[in-house]
């Protein structure tokens, strides 16, 4: 009985520690856009902030004005404060509003949907890795 109680918590805490799709997903775009080792991020959309676990790799930020990346889908508001924000938008609807918004990811259909907006990302010099280039418009 001991054995089977040991091998199950085994299993929970190896299954506890996977990355969750949106984890994934954010660490590949944290790493893509950011020319850092370990990326700062801020996430000012309250959904993202209570879904999304530490990443190794990444130090979440506790502004936008320490942040590399910031997530939101009130661009106005971070605007605001930090003018010069990379903003990832976690909204369809805020990302076609946001034309200096670097790219969005958002879900639909229960799907992940990843969009990079390639002016803005010409206007700061960055190149995305060539597996996310079918993502750019």
């Amino acid at each position: 009985m001991k054995k089977i109680l040991i091998l199950a918590l085994l299993l929970l805490t190896l299954h506890a520690s996977e990355m969750s799709p949106r984890e994934k997903l954010l660490d590949t775009i944290a790493h893509a856009l950011v020319r850092s080792k370990t990326p700062s991020v801020y996430i000012d959309d309250k959904e993202w902030r209570t879904r999304v676990r530490p990443i190794e790799g990444i130090r979440f930020a506790d502004s936008c004005a320490s942040a590399d990346l910031v997530l939101t889908q009130n661009a106005e508001k971070i605007m605001a404060t930090c003018p010069d924000a990379m903003l990832f938008m976690t909204a369809y609807g805020a990302y076609r509003s946001t034309p200096e918004a670097v790219g969005a990811l958002f879900w639909q259909k229960g799907r992940p949907t990843l969009l990079f907006h390639r002016k803005e990302l010409q206007q700061r010099g960055l190149t995305l890795p060539d597996a996310l280039h079918a993502y750019e418009e």
